[in-house]
């Protein structure tokens, strides 16, 4: 698992940011928090998940870059939108996916 290096990050998480991350590295619990990665499916740009996910053995960890960490699914759906506003800026809408792997491959 990799994160994005200007990792998004709900404002109620903000001041436990580090803490958070690092629990989510070493397979510790943090209930009610959701991820924002980076999609694998080749259709679809980002999805969600409870970071409850990440503990389950056969979950593909290695493979994820999260690009966001959420309280709860609202904001991580406002952390989203946020993302693509932000890609936006700068990429068209058929290249969202470059914009958060251009400094990570």
């Amino acid at each position: 698992m990799r994160f994005y290096d200007d990792l998004y990050i709900s404002e109620s998480l903000i001041k436990k940011k580090n803490k958070i991350i690092w629990k989510i590295k070493h397979n510790v619990l943090v209930p009610r928090l959701y991820l924002v990665l980076l999609s694998s499916n080749g259709k679809d740009n980002f999805k969600i998940i409870p970071s409850y996910l990440f503990l389950q053995k056969s979950y593909p960890r290695d493979m994820e870059l999260i690009l966001g960490i959420a309280k709860t699914e609202d904001e991580a759906i406002k952390l989203m939108q946020q993302m693509v506003e932000d890609a936006l800026k700068t990429n068209s809408p058929e290249d969202i996916r470059s914009y958060f792997t251009k400094d990570t491959i």
